[in-house]
């Protein structure tokens, strides 16, 4: 354990083994949910089921390659902890959100420190966006797929078409061109994992990113649930799917059993692999080859940050996973700016963020139905988290009128 910054918000760290990054999370899910990609290489594509499954997927898992860690190819400037120098911003965490908001309050003039375990590892799991999202930021040079729309299977017999494009990031070309930018403001790095702070007022700041839950204190016992995910990156004999098109969405489940020993509420790594391979048989598809598999175990609602507090949270430590498509990346890179405003201006703002949680009593097939019927303005800005207020109402009672029809 050692000592990084003598700042008024301290830090207990450990430093980890150089060049170590733990990809596998050992949280168990509450959500029935999977994610997976496969195809050639050149095209890719996500479903999301429901149901329960016993499949053997010995064959398939065996072509799973070793992990490979792959980090940035420049240097960057690290941290002195000998030196004992004060700094205004510590980040810590080294996803996109954290970068974003390292890179826009170094930019003001202020002294910003990135803590992180491995700070030069190239992200593990994939992000995707809606493309326009990234073009809005200038990180269109950023995405290395995309696909001219999605669609979404309801059943067996109802697919709905998305008219807007769909992107998939590159992760080392993100990181590089963050990283890039916050060297480049003199943002420094420090490799450690902080373990505890002790929390005191002062004008130090500490921003969270990622699921550092622990760092940050919430109004009530964090306990959410969550959305584990497996996915395969592979190449395939034939497939059948429209290549300019992202399945976004897939609730078919006649491939599934129905077996109440398998409706745990948390269900092992283990199970989502077997389930992923039930449904590349449903379809027909054979695996030729695996060139990289990604397992991810997002926390999917949760109680908010205490206002209050020196700490602050962005990300998944502040609870923004969108609950209904577990979309992060996008929504948090928009928010960096505000979050970066409000330390260069060294006050806290009074305003909190609005979190809208909208239940229905429908099965979940006739909810998104209902859902992907509404103006393009409203499914669009939702499934982004850019609505205002007014827009969020009406965007409700559309819903809810929307959903009266399918029942009828």
């Amino acid at each position: 354990m050692g000592t990084l910054l003598v700042t008024h918000t301290k830090l207990e760290l450990l430093h980890p083994v150089h060049g170590v990054a733990e990809k596998r999370n050992p949280l168990c899910s509450s959500k029935h949910q999977q994610q997976f990609r496969f195809g050639s290489k050149l095209s890719h594509w996500t479903w999301w089921t429901n149901g329960c499954v016993r499949a053997h997927s010995n064959a398939i898992m065996e072509l799973v390659p070793e992990n490979k860690k792959e980090n940035l190819e420049f240097e960057l400037p690290m941290y002195d902890p000998s030196k004992d120098l004060v700094v205004d911003l510590a980040v810590v965490g080294g996803d996109p959100a954290g970068l974003a908001v390292a890179q826009q309050v170094s930019e003001a003039g202020l002294s910003v420190c990135s803590i992180g375990p491995s700070p030069k590892l190239i992200w593990l799991n994939n992000y995707e966006v809606w493309v326009n999202e990234f073009e809005a930021m200038d990180l269109l040079d950023c995405l290395d797929t995309t696909w001219s729309s999605a669609h979404v299977f309801l059943d067996d017999q109802t697919r709905k078409f998305l008219d807007r494009p769909y992107g998939r990031v590159n992760r080392k070309l993100l990181k590089s061109k963050m990283k890039q930018k916050c060297i480049s403001n003199g943002v420094e790095f420090h490799q450690a994992k902080v373990i505890k702070v002790i929390h005191e007022e002062s004008r130090s700041l500490l921003i969270c990113n990622g699921f550092w839950r622990c760092l940050v204190q919430y109004d009530k016992q964090y306990n959410p649930g969550y959305q584990v995910t497996y996915g395969i990156l592979a190449e395939v004999e034939e497939h059948p799917f429209d290549l300019d098109k992202m399945v976004l969405m897939d609730w078919r489940d006649s491939h599934l059993t129905n077996k109440k020993d398998l409706r745990e509420k948390n269900i092992p790594m283990e199970e989502i692999q077997e389930r992923m391979v039930a449904r590349l048989r449903s379809l027909g598809i054979k695996v030729r080859s695996i060139e990289e598999d990604e397992r991810c175990v997002t926390p999917m609602g949760g109680s908010l940050p205490v206002l209050s507090q020196r700490v602050e949270g962005i990300g998944g430590s502040a609870g923004m996973v969108h609950l209904s498509t577990g979309y992060m990346v996008a929504r948090t890179l928009a928010s960096a700016p505000v979050v970066a405003n409000s330390v260069v201006q060294g006050g806290r703002g009074n305003s909190s963020a609005l979190v809208w949680i909208f239940c229905l009593s429908l099965g979940t097939r006739r909810f998104f139905d209902a859902f992907i019927n509404l103006e393009q303005h409203y499914w669009h800005g939702f499934l982004s988290s850019r609505l205002f207020l007014p827009e969020l109402t009406y965007f409700g009672l559309s819903l809810f009128f929307h959903a009266l029809i399918f029942l009828e």
